[in-house]
């Protein structure tokens, strides 16, 4: 059943240039490894897009080929058309989250942090516990804020799942 949802997607959703040459150019680039990730921009928010279903058939021997669901291919996102999105955005002030809770990776990511400086935007010092996030957050003027940490999953309202600190 979810199949049959998919390829209608494909069929119904897709202008028939980008279910043919286009699709097959991105479709050779994913198996490359060069495309992994799907912005859909769209004034419908209500489109299940990750459920497109591409398919093809050769109208010679009527042989159908299906592919994978696009939730299963790409990592997605979704942006409501309007204003779009930015072709760059300027960072003047980035702000590093990573409290010492021995996380594999983490002295990496501060290492790549630091390197921001190089191009001129001011990091600091990584804020370790909440009063220091709260402070840079009431404060303003940062626009990059990366977290190196857990997180505790709220099942019951998933939204309020909190970023653990060393507080």
């Amino acid at each position: 059943a979810m199949e049959v949802i998919g390829d209608e997607l494909w069929e119904e959703l897709l202008p028939e240039e980008f279910k043919g040459k286009i699709w097959e150019e991105i479709r050779i680039k994913c198996e490359k490894g060069i495309v992994r990730t799907l912005q859909i921009t769209s004034d419908e928010p209500w489109i299940p897009w990750e459920l497109v279903r591409p398919y093809s058939r050769d109208e010679a021997t009527e042989a159908e080929t299906y592919e994978v669901f696009w939730a299963e291919r790409f990592k997605m996102a979704r942006w409501l058309a309007g204003r779009g999105t930015v072709s760059q955005v300027k960072v003047q002030k980035a702000c590093l989250v990573a409290p010492d809770l021995d996380l594999a990776y983490v002295s990496e990511e501060k290492n790549t942090f630091d390197a921001l400086a190089q191009v001129g935007v001011a990091t600091g010092t990584p804020l370790k516990n909440r009063a220091e996030v709260k402070a840079v957050f009431a404060d303003g003027g940062v626009q990059l804020v990366h977290v190196a940490s857990h997180a505790s999953f709220n099942a019951e309202n998933p939204e309020r799942s909190p970023i653990v600190l060393v507080d």
